[in-house]
């Protein structure tokens, strides 16, 4: 299965008509929730494609049949290897058949849109960058790679071509920073052993550190994903709250900065948005054009401002979301913030 960061990449790349159907469906398949994700899935999607019983609808009813059929397979293997979201997003044309795991529960939703909703995915991308965990423990050292909350990879660290065990994790992390810019690096292990080797980490690695972990837990530990998902969690919170703290003074010194529903919207419409900052669970209604995905605030237009085309109603959040990634903004879903919330839950930076 690929990495749930590719998969990202493709919903936001993926294009279609007008008249094309996605369904985006979150389901939340944690041990001890008997059949209720797959009786959801089923209910959900027989009445959503019911209520769209037409041509454009033939090709994507037949493909989410299959899936709903091979669903309970699905669940089980999911629950059996620790999974508790399951995400499915299919189109018939032009064809997108993907299937996302994760360590973390959905929240139980289907939606047939004409394009498909990332949002859930996207928070929990956010909230658990991708890292890497150094375990420094009386065996010697270990590097694992983490996704989405999620063991990837996992390797011993040992010198080479005479390099010693601090530049040589040096090199490790460097190469793993090239791959992927935003990288956070954790340090488990005995206080001691563990800061003498962070403390050989080059100025820019060091400054990648995010937290701490007083054990040298191992990958298959049941307390190692727990303490992971603490320290990023935490890192999340702080960052938020930095972030949101920095955006009133940068707009009094003129900087582009986009503060509140308007002033983001245009940022992400112009393509100009490079952060995103929105209060979760925030609820904002407005439309998006049906030709070029334009978006604006109630009340709507009888055509759309930028191409004329139709216009249709639209939970605004999501759209946000989806469109500020599509263009290459940081997104920051911010737990709590009245600093936010006083710009009506949405801020950003320009480029």
């Amino acid at each position: 299965m690929k990495s749930v960061y590719d998969t990202l990449h493709t919903l936001f790349d993926w294009r279609s008509g007008p008249d094309t159907l996605a369904l985006s469906l979150y389901l939340d398949v944690a041990k001890g929730r008997d059949d209720e994700a797959l009786a959801f899935a089923r209910r959900e999607c027989e009445a959503l494609l019911d209520a769209r019983a037409d041509g454009a609808s033939a090709g994507l009813a037949a493909l989410v049949r299959d899936e709903l059929e091979a669903l309970p397979a699905e669940i089980d293997r999911a629950r059996s290897e620790g999974y508790e979201g399951l995400a499915l997003f299919l189109s018939a044309e032009p064809l997108l058949r993907e299937r996302v795991r994760l360590r973390f529960s959905f929240e139980n939703s289907a939606e047939l849109a004409r394009a498909p909703r990332p949002g859930q995915l996207l928070y929990f991308a956010e909230e658990y960058e991708a890292s890497v965990a150094v375990v420094v423990g009386p065996g010697g050292v270990r590097v694992v790679g983490l996704e989405v909350g999620d063991v990837k990879s996992d390797h011993p660290l040992r010198p080479s071509h005479g390099r010693s065990l601090a530049a040589e994790l040096n090199v490790e992390l460097h190469r793993r920073v090239h791959e992927r810019p935003s990288l956070h690096v954790i340090f488990l292990g005995e206080p001691a052993a563990r800061d003498a080797l962070e403390a050989g980490l080059d100025r820019g690695l060091a400054a990648r550190v995010i937290g701490r972990v007083d054990r040298a837990l191992a990958p298959d530990d049941a307390e190692f994903l727990i303490s992971i998902h603490r320290v990023q969690q935490a890192h999340e919170r702080r960052a938020e709250e930095e972030g949101v703290a920095r955006l009133a003074p940068a707009h009094e010194a003129g900087e582009p900065v986009a503060l509140g529903v308007d002033e983001t919207i245009d940022a992400i419409n112009r393509g100009t948005l490079a952060k995103l900052y929105l209060l979760q669970d925030l609820p904002l209604k407005g439309w998006v054009c049906d030709g070029c995905d334009y978006l604006g605030t109630l009340p709507a237009p009888p055509a759309c401002v930028a191409c004329g085309a139709s216009v249709s109603a639209a939970p605004l959040e999501e759209h946000i979301v989806a469109q500020a990634a599509a263009c290459g903004a940081e997104i920051e879903t911010v737990f709590e913030s009245a600093t936010l919330g006083a710009y009506g839950g949405v801020a950003g930076l320009r480029r």
